[in-house]
């Protein structure tokens, strides 16, 4: 692997109006077909595949290539999700004690810490988070929900009462 930055796909650079105006890869394949979540994810993973692949995929920003790194960005998001509601239902936030008196944190609190890690590469990878959107000049038709819709949804995520079958005990 060489060093450095970490090259930008060719549909991200035409979106861009490519800036260092070297030569675009015209080579670079392009996968058609369906974008269905797999079968293993979760229904909270599901509902945030739902939520995202659709806009993704009306800006060729998913394929079917990314569909394992995209199931693994909504598989940490129900990581995050049930590790938040498992916390909510702790009586001290901050941690327990243990037997000789030391504060120590809950274990969902890490497991909540590590998914949003993973959620925040995936997402810059994406372009969901708000610098990596910036990069990007998408000079296609908006689409009818219009981007309102898009960052905050119709679909928001899920509420506690909803997941409370899905948080394991």
């Amino acid at each position: 692997m060489k060093p450095g930055r970490k090259p930008k796909p060719t549909a991200v650079k035409k979106r861009q109006g490519n800036p260092g105006r070297r030569p675009l890869n015209e080579a670079e394949p392009i996968f058609e077909g369906s974008t269905t979540p797999p079968k293993h994810l979760d229904r909270i993973a599901k509902n945030e595949w739902r939520r995202l692949a659709k806009r993704l995929t009306f800006h060729s920003m998913l394929s079917p290539a990314d569909r394992t790194a995209f199931a693994a960005y909504c598989s940490a998001y129900s990581t995050h999700v049930r590790a938040e509601l498992a916390l909510q239902k702790k009586p001290n936030a901050f941690g327990y004690k243990t037997p000789g008196g030391v504060l120590r944190p809950w274990p969902e609190a890490a497991q909540s810490r590590d998914a949003l890690n993973q959620m925040y590469r995936f997402q810059t990878e994406f372009g969901l988070t708000p610098s990596s959107r910036s990069r990007l000049n998408i000079q296609t038709p908006k689409s009818p929900a219009g981007d309102e819709a898009f960052l905050f949804g119709d679909d928001e995520a899920p509420a506690g009462d909803e997941c409370k079958n899905d948080v394991a005990n």
